[in-house]
């Protein structure tokens, strides 16, 4: 693997890999690191293995939640914020991100993999343990939840 190929997928996935891992538990960068040195170990190309990415950041963020009986998966207010605010947007991040935790895990994981980490229905699929047409069923209900509770219907 190629230091380039690496950097290359660190910028397009590292934010949405932090932000997918917070789901499950409070240290998100930590769980992305130790993906990451999986993949380098196996010598895998990043941009050809991005779904096997992704998998083995949930399977390890979920491992982390389970052994920490302090840690509470969302915790809420307490965790770090998942978005960037900017005055200039039309949308309040931390709204956007309470309204993302009040989502039923299932759907908030596929909103997450198809909206940040801009990964199709069929990459979703096996992460999501579901279908191709159910993983675009629960974006197509997350997208309408979470507009209902934004006010933007």
């Amino acid at each position: 693997m190629k230091l380039e190929e690496l950097q290359l997928f660190l910028e397009q996935h590292e934010k949405c890999l932090i932000l997918y891992a917070r789901q499950w538990c409070n240290t998100p960068e930590d769980v992305v690191q130790e993906a990451l040195m999986e993949l380098v170990r196996k010598q895998l190309d990043p941009m050809q293995n991005t779904a096997w990415v992704y998998i083995v950041v949930r399977n390890k963020a979920v491992s982390v939640a389970r052994r920490s009986t302090k840690q509470k998966p969302m915790a809420g207010q307490d965790c770090e914020p998942w978005f960037e605010s900017n005055t200039g947007d039309a949308i309040d991040a931390h709204a956007a991100q309470l309204h993302l935790q009040e989502l039923d895990e299932p759907i908030r994981e596929v909103m997450v993999l198809k909206l940040w980490g801009g990964l199709s229905f069929e990459e979703i699929a096996p992460l999501a343990q579901c279908s191709k047409s159910e993983a675009h069923r629960r974006y197509q209900q997350g997208l309408e939840l979470l507009r209902k509770k934004m006010g933007l219907l």
